[in-house]
């Protein structure tokens, strides 16, 4: 079973307890969760990638692992990158109609390499479970950019909405609830209830290109 620092205490143990809201803080007791009252000013409402309505994958089928991912594994002080090979490589797509903050989780047994189109219109961030996160960062305007995982504790990115895309989905917001426009950095759980209802939804989707591509790989030591 996996260990997680608890983000109250921060001592690594079996989490019992998970923030109800984000979903990705762990704490060890109900103790550690309620007074934890510095989580709230980064705690972000998120759905699982798997549970996302707006967002669609296709397996891409990878020649192999390229020399640019060669060399971010050598980067990672991995010494046997050449003989690294694809586990599996997809590419996703997100309908920014309804597109809300979504959660991936990423197996620490794997080598992750994610890599944003340069003209995605997302925001994204790395988290533990015990409170640790990187800030929000922005595909680069004149490149794609790429993440590198590689870590001993599993992980989550947060993929959120950017911000041309969260202000069309605010100003909807608010002409439907006829209230002022709000100045969010990411989906709060009111806009999220309102772009994903419960029940079954539409097939009303309007994708984009694919937004991003994430490739597991392996080596063999």
């Amino acid at each position: 079973m996996p260990t997680w620092d608890c983000a109250g205490c921060h001592e690594r143990t079996i989490p019992n307890l998970v923030c109800m809201d984000c979903k990705v803080a762990f704490y060890c007791s109900a103790k550690c969760r309620e007074e934890d009252v510095s989580h709230k000013a980064v705690c972000y409402p998120s759905v699982p990638f798997e549970a996302s309505a707006s967002i669609t994958s296709r397996l891409y089928r990878s020649k192999g692992v390229s020399e640019f991912e060669r060399n971010q594994l050598l980067s990672l002080g991995v010494a046997a990158a050449g003989k690294a090979f694809v586990v599996s490589s997809r590419e996703v797509s997100i309908g920014p109609r309804n597109f809300v903050t979504t959660r991936l989780r990423l197996d620490s047994r794997k080598r992750t390499l994610l890599t944003f189109r340069p003209d995605a219109d997302v925001r994204y961030q790395v988290t533990t479970g015990g409170g640790l996160q990187t800030a929000w960062m922005v595909p680069s305007v004149s490149k794609s950019s790429h993440l590198s995982l590689y870590q001993d504790i599993d992980v989550f990115v947060l993929i959120a909405p950017g911000q041309r895309m969260l202000a069309d989905l605010e100003s909807r917001r608010a002409l439907a609830q006829g209230t002022a426009v709000r100045d969010l950095q990411v989906p709060d759980r009111d806009l999220i209830s309102l772009i994903l209802p419960p029940g079954p939804t539409g097939a009303f989707f309007e994708y984009s290109g694919a937004a991003w591509r994430d490739t597991y790989t392996s080596v063999v030591s």
